[in-house]
Parts: structure tokens; C-alpha cells; sequence
């Protein structure tokens, strides 16, 4: 028996009969892991991450209530517009303001500058190539 917090060979391996040893579930899991490519385990950690994001944004979206942008409890597309989608969106389509909208007291009011080029410049070409 090995040490508490050691592990040895004899541990992580079960008698299956006649002298055959089978690796514990434990050192399955390992070797597997050992044995997925880098690239795998880091796109599997990704579509867990949007399940759960989605189910969460579906779990708050059953409980919306009617707005000015949606009815009570809006589709998963409805919800996600809530926010920042459609400012990239208005910068994708028709770029940036050239003046800064203000408000009636002098203050800027909301506007497409608070968004970061990247990503509607990256959507605009995609409609580029595909016509949408």
C-alpha cells in the first residue's frame, strides 16, 4: 500500500484474472486526457462554456418581461439583441458617426464609438463575400 498522497503502479491498476491487470477508471481518464490533442481540449472547454452561457441567457429570457425591444419572454436571438449586437451591427453596416450624437442637456448620448472596429470589420467582410 503506498503512501497517503503517493500513488504507485499497484494503486491505479485492478486484478481482472489470471495475472491481468486492468487500469482503474481514475488512470483511464488520465491516459485519455494525456492522449487528446491540446487543440481538442481547449474547443471542447469552449462549446461547454456556450451551452451553459445559452442555457443561462434562455433561463433569463423565460423570465423577461415585455420591454421597448421585445414581448415577454423573447427567443434566445430576441434576448441576445438586448445588448451589444445591434451596435455592431449599425457599425458594420453603416460604419461609425462622423459627428457625436448629443443629447438635449449637452451630454453625448449612446452611440456606436463605445464598440471596437475588430469585429464589424471582420462581420462587414463576411457580408462582402456572402451578399448577406
Amino acid at each position: 500500500m503506498a503512501e497517503r498522497g503517493v500513488t504507485s503502479q499497484q494503486d491505479s491498476v485492478r486484478p481482472i484474472g489470471r495475472g491481468r491487470h486492468r487500469p482503474r477508471a481514475g488512470a483511464r481518464a488520465q491516459a485519455l486526457y494525456a492522449a487528446t490533442p491540446w487543440w481538442l481540449r481547449v474547443v471542447v472547454i469552449w462549446v461547454l462554456s456556450r451551452v451553459v452561457t445559452t442555457l443561462i441567457l434562455l433561463g433569463f429570457a423565460s423570465q423577461q418581461k415585455a420591454n421597448a425591444w421585445t414581448g415577454p419572454n423573447p427567443n434566445y436571438l430576441n434576448f441576445a439583441q438586448l445588448w451589444d449586437s445591434t451596435w455592431y451591427h449599425i457599425v458594420a453596416v453603416s460604419g461609425y458617426p462622423s459627428v457625436l450624437p448629443m443629447t438635449a442637456d449637452g451630454h453625448v448620448a449612446q452611440n456606436a464609438w463605445a464598440f471596437m472596429p475588430g469585429y464589424p470589420f471582420l462581420v462587414r467582410g463576411l457580408m462582402g463575400l456572402t451578399g448577406l
